[in-house]
């Protein structure tokens, strides 16, 4: 098992993610990305200690003024975070 690095972006928020997979290609699925950004852009190193949860921390400017700090969190929960941003932008602009 191997623990990857990554720095990709969700919904225009850029963010550090951390997680564990067994191949590249496991890894591209669980970004939703190509093997190639996986090979060429992210790191991974080899872990006794695998978890199945995706870490990540805010990196851009608008990730951690969405999230409101720098600590690392559970994807999950950065996720229903930032789609509750958008979806309160969005409504801005369809009234």
């Amino acid at each position: 098992m191997k623990e990857y690095s990554a720095n990709y972006s969700y919904r225009g928020r850029w963010f550090d993610f951390r997680f564990c997979a067994k191949s590249n290609k496991d890894a591209a699925k669980i970004l939703d990305c190509s093997p190639y950004y996986i090979s060429n852009y992210c790191t991974h190193q080899k872990t006794d200690s695998p978890y199945p949860e995706i870490y990540v921390k805010p990196y851009c400017h608008k990730a951690k003024k969405d999230i409101g700090h720098n600590n690392e969190m559970l994807f999950e929960d950065a996720k229903n975070i930032i789609d509750k941003v958008a979806e309160k932008w969005n409504s801005q602009f369809n009234k």
